[in-house]
């Protein structure tokens, strides 16, 4: 749960407001969370800080979802029932891969699979698409072919995510 302390600080800090084209990415914590931690900081801020809205000119889950992403890797219940919440384009899957294999079965091989009464594009959309938005990445063939001293958008030899191709 640090991460919550992370966010809510650089969110009421200002960061997000004064560097708008900065992305953040929250890892290795989940997602089921922001939901709630997102609600908590706009509750607070309107209840108990209104002075801080001053150098604000958005609510904490306005930046968030202009900014910030968070990430998944094992969790059924919340891709099934918070994408919508959080924004499926927030979103983004987590793995160790190549060090450690992504699972074929069990809760990441479902994580990712469309999930039934969520008006959200499948999970698998955001995992193709939200890594190239929230590091400005092209889109497959729009940009020159990985070589030698030319990495790819995503990693050397464009190999960090095989699974967006």
């Amino acid at each position: 749960m640090g991460n919550c302390r992370v966010v809510g600080n650089l969110i009421y800090s200002g960061v997000p407001e004064r560097f708008p084209d900065v992305k953040f990415v929250s890892v290795e914590s989940g997602i089921g969370w922001i939901p709630f931690f997102l609600e908590a900081l706009d509750h607070q801020i309107a209840e108990t800080m209104p002075n801080e809205r001053q150098h604000l000119s958005l609510l904490p889950s306005e930046y968030f979802r202009r900014q910030f992403y968070g990430c998944f890797w094992f969790e059924t219940v919340a891709i099934k029932h918070l994408l919508d919440v959080i924004g499926v384009g927030n979103v983004l899957f987590e793995t160790d891969f190549p060090t450690r294999p992504v699972s074929t079965r069990g809760p990441t091989a479902a994580s990712a699979r469309p999930s039934k009464g969520s008006s959200s594009q499948p999970a698998s959309g955001s995992c193709r698409t939200t890594p190239r938005t929230c590091t400005g990445s092209p889109s497959p063939g729009s940009a020159p072919a990985p070589g030698p001293g030319r990495p790819g958008p995503l990693g050397a030899g464009g190999q960090a995510y095989p699974f967006l191709s």
